[in-house]
């Protein structure tokens, strides 16, 4: 087991993002002297977003490997970081051997843990040319027969006398929220719960008390089925699917308004800029501009916050340099950042809520997302070049609150500060090109396949790297 941060180069410190939905082909050359065996791990991390069952398979074209899997997160109270990572059988939740032209699968229950990340470790030994691929799939349920609502967008559902109507929604905020179900003819109950299968069958569970769902409620014609769940409920989970198993209880044909609310707590943060975006404010000015903020419950696992750079316009864009410094107050807070630009003709200070905001499987740059190169740090760094091509321009970051297990402190409170200025194209474009030219591992070869559930790439490096070169095309 793990103690101490690992030596820098070691399969930590080059850990891969997994999604599910994804695969990697990876190809070792041969080992120089055949006479001693391989010593070579490959390790990934992956947290299941959607929260339904996956599958995790290792393929071995060529020689034999190991597989094996462990996994923590932020209110996991059996593992930390240290003891989560799989280095054998003793520390692995499933350990398997895979001979040479088989494969292995390690099913998965997305129930198993609503806050985990998950680490797949990946060992070969033997020192002949090596080729396999590990592979996140999702599993297969009934999720597929209920269709998606979202936010703010009233569906109507027609439902026939004694049927039922499926949908399912997902939340990537920990802020309170409601379903409501505005009846304008029938009679009927809506029930949401985590399990299809379950809900699928809700009335013969329902006789037999062995109740399928988490949450229901009831309405008649002219009324309304309200479900409101606070942020603390035991059942509300960040990022999961819940399904909404709509039943009619008459003979009568009902229509029901379904609207799913959510008022997403924003936080503007000031940069070194006055308002007008111009002009920078001193040093002594700059110092005191840093902002407190604090994860109210233990639930809260994420928060979210919006800043302005300088505008630009298509024919003359303005290039920006940015740089956030994190400062933890609280002990063992290791935040992951995610980042997205939204650009807008029009101002959107008064309606923040309603900017694109950044998640987990969705975001166009991340930092702190691998927990080894920041492990014991108290104050967190970043930066990174844009350039604005529209008058307001927004970052909208998604901060994670993570201790991996670490601390029994489940309220972590974080100092945010920002500094942005202007620069020229050539010095964006000299950072880029020095980003860029990081080094490949020598003798392995790397290929991606699959779309994952999202336009997530393959590595931290490669995500923040494919963000500045978007940025710059012309």
């Amino acid at each position: 087991m793990l103690s101490n941060p690992p030596q820098a180069g070691t399969p930590l410190n080059t850990m891969r993002i997994l999604e599910v939905g994804r695969s990697v082909e990876v190809e070792l050359a041969a080992q120089a002297d055949q006479s001693k065996n391989r010593s070579y791990s490959m390790m990934f991390m992956m947290y299941n977003y959607h929260h339904g069952d996956f599958t995790l398979t290792l393929a071995m074209k060529r020689a034999n490997g190991t597989i094996m899997y462990g996994k923590t997160g932020q209110l996991d109270r059996n593992q930390n970081l240290y003891s989560a990572i799989p280095i054998n059988g003793s520390n692995s939740l499933a350990h398997y051997d895979v001979q040479e032209g088989k494969y292995r699968a390690i099913n998965v229950k997305g129930s198993d843990c609503f806050t985990c990340w998950y680490f797949i470790n990946c060992t070969f030994n033997k020192p002949a040319a090596t080729t396999f691929t590990v592979t996140a799939s999702e599993g297969i349920d009934d999720g597929g027969q209920y269709q998606a609502i979202s936010l703010s967008s009233p569906t109507e559902v027609y439902i026939r006398g004694r049927q039922a109507a499926k949908r399912k929604f997902i939340l990537d905020s920990m802020d309170n929220w409601s379903l409501e179900g505005e009846v304008s003819t029938g009679d009927v109950t809506v029930y949401i719960g985590l399990d299809p299968a379950l809900l699928n069958d809700t009335i013969s569970r329902i006789a037999a008390s062995r109740a399928p769902y988490v949450w229901k409620a009831s309405a008649s014609a002219g009324s309304a089925a309200k479900i409101a769940v606070r942020q603390t409920d035991g059942n509300f989970h960040l990022a999961t699917y819940y399904y909404v198993y709509i039943q009619s209880n008459s003979d009568t044909n009902a229509i029901v308004k379904l609207t799913l609310k959510q008022d997403r707590t924003v936080a503007f943060v000031p940069t070194n800029n006055d308002f007008t975006y111009k002009l920078i404010h001193p040093v002594f000015n700059y110092e005191t501009m840093a902002q407190k903020f604090t994860y109210m419950t233990d639930k809260e696992q994420v928060k979210y916050h919006v800043f302005q750079v300088p505008d630009g316009t298509t024919s003359a864009p303005v290039y920006h340099k940015i740089e956030i410094i994190l400062t933890s107050l609280t002990p063992a807070l290791y935040p992951m950042l995610y980042l997205k630009k939204v650009e807008h003709d029009q101002e959107k200070s008064t309606a923040l809520g309603s900017l694109a905001f950044p998640s987990m499987v969705d975001s166009e740059l991340q930092f702190g997302t691998n927990p080894f190169d920041i492990i014991h740090d108290q104050t967190f760094s970043y930066t990174f070049y844009g350039k604005a091509t529209k008058k307001f321009v927004y970052y909208t970051m998604a901060i994670y609150q993570q201790n991996w297990g670490l601390t029994g402190q489940l309220k972590s409170e974080y100092e945010l500060r920002l500094r942005s200025q202007t620069v020229t194209q050539a010095e964006a474009e000299a950072a880029l090109a020095q980003s860029a030219a990081g080094s490949s591992e020598q003798g392995v070869t790397i290929t991606w396949g699959g779309s994952g559930r999202s336009s997530t790439a393959a590595s931290v490096e490669t995500l923040i790297r494919k963000n500045l070169e978007a940025d710059f095309i012309q």
